[in-house]
């Protein structure tokens, strides 16, 4: 799926929160066929590793997967470079919270 980041947040040591919207072509097609301004369907990605042992260890490896987070040194870097990007979710989709 293809999404644009809208917003990343380091929540605590073992929480981090993404927030995009979806912008696939199945969506940009109802988009239009519906015709409604402000229809962006958000989409929120938790890594938490609490819950899930590995949660970061997959945001690690598809950030660094991210062009804009070559000059990244930490954590924030990545997060706040990212921000404002279109790119495929492949990799991080299990981690989708379902409303």
């Amino acid at each position: 799926m293809t999404i644009e980041i809208t917003s990343a947040t380091i929540i605590s040591r073992y929480r981090i929160e993404i927030t995009a919207i979806d912008c696939s072509e199945e969506n940009l097609q109802k988009m239009e066929r519906l015709r409604e301004d402000n229809f962006e369907k958000e989409i929120y990605y938790v890594f938490d590793k609490t819950a899930n042992p590995k949660a970061l260890y997959a945001a690690r490896n598809w950030l660094q997967k991210q062009s804009a987070t070559a000059k990244a040194g930490s954590w924030a870097d990545a997060l706040n470079s990212i921000v404002g990007i279109v790119t495929d979710s492949y990799g991080i989709g299990k981690y989708r919270v379902v409303e």
